[in-house]
Parts: structure tokens; C-alpha cells; sequence
């Protein structure tokens, strides 16, 4: 039996690929994970915990790799920065919050 959750995806997947090509879904989709992770960032940095670092570790993986795919190179372009612009940040506030010395946030 399919989960409910399935259902609804299965709609929403009629409804994309309808009018959408993969390109699209790709660029859609690299741009959503890339929010996602630098909103986890984001969170880390207000509250210092850790499962939002991870998380958007996670997330940026998904947003590079799904510019990745995408034939056009200025989504992996547009990308790309702000991740590791905010991932290098994020990295900074963890090793000032766990007290490795000579680093600062």
C-alpha cells in the first residue's frame, strides 16, 4: 500500500512534469535545497546548535549537486557562493563555540 504522502507527490509530479523539463526541476530544485541550507545556517547561528549545521551541510549538498545537473552552469554559479560563503561562516562560529584557539567567528 502506498503511504498517503506518495499520493500527494504523485499529484504534485503529474501536475510539474506536465509543464516542466527535468532542466527545470533540476534548477527548481538546486535553488529550494540552497534556501533550505542557508536558513539551516542561519538557525545555527542564532542558537548554536549543532543539528542546524548538519542539516545544512546536508541541504548544500543537495543544491550543489542538483546544479550540478543542470546543463546550464550559471545555476552551479549562482549557487555556489552563498553556500560556501555560509557554510565557511557557520564553521567559524562552530570552532569559536567549541573554543579552538586562534579562531574566530
Amino acid at each position: 500500500m502506498l503511504a498517503p504522502e506518495l499520493f500527494e507527490a504523485i499529484d504534485k509530479a503529474h501536475d510539474e512534469l506536465s509543464v516542466s523539463t527535468l532542466d527545470d526541476v533540476q534548477r527548481r530544485t538546486a535553488f529550494t535545497w540552497a534556501g533550505r541550507a542557508l536558513v539551516a545556517y542561519e538557525f545555527f547561528d542564532q542558537t548554536g546548535d549543532i543539528r542546524w549545521l548538519l542539516d545544512g551541510a546536508e541541504y548544500a549538498h543537495e543544491a550543489l549537486e542538483h546544479a550540478a545537473l543542470h546543463h546550464d552552469p550559471d545555476v552551479l554559479d549562482s549557487v555556489r557562493p552563498p553556500l560556501l560563503h555560509a557554510a565557511a561562516h557557520a564553521n567559524a562560529v562552530f570552532n569559536y563555540l567549541a573554543g579552538i584557539p586562534g579562531i574566530a567567528a
